[in-house]
């Protein structure tokens, strides 16, 4: 297959996929002559690591939270008395 064939099938597979809409276009604003299939490839690549890499650091956050809120808990509660637990001895 040609490269410009493969880069016709490239296009029209990314033209079907909203999220890829803007790599697209910026591969569209070179002259044709300077277009590779390479190129745009490399412009999705870098996409896909940009959404796992904010996936990942969302990830990493609510993990966080989810860390300290449990801290924050246990501290409150560590303040708290249970309520069977008596001031002094027990009196009958």
């Amino acid at each position: 297959m040609a490269c410009t064939e493969k880069l016709d099938v490239i296009e029209t597979l990314l033209e079907q996929v909203p999220d890829f809409a803007a790599p697209l276009e910026l591969h569209r604003e070179r002259p044709a002559e300077q277009r590779t299939y390479e190129q745009l490839l490399d412009l999705l690549r870098h996409q896909i690591d940009r959404g796992e890499a904010k996936n990942q650091r969302a990830q990493q956050e609510d993990a966080f939270k989810k860390q300290l809120g449990n801290i924050t808990t246990a501290r409150g509660l560590a303040g708290q008395k249970n309520e069977y637990q008596t001031d002094g001895p027990a009196r009958s």
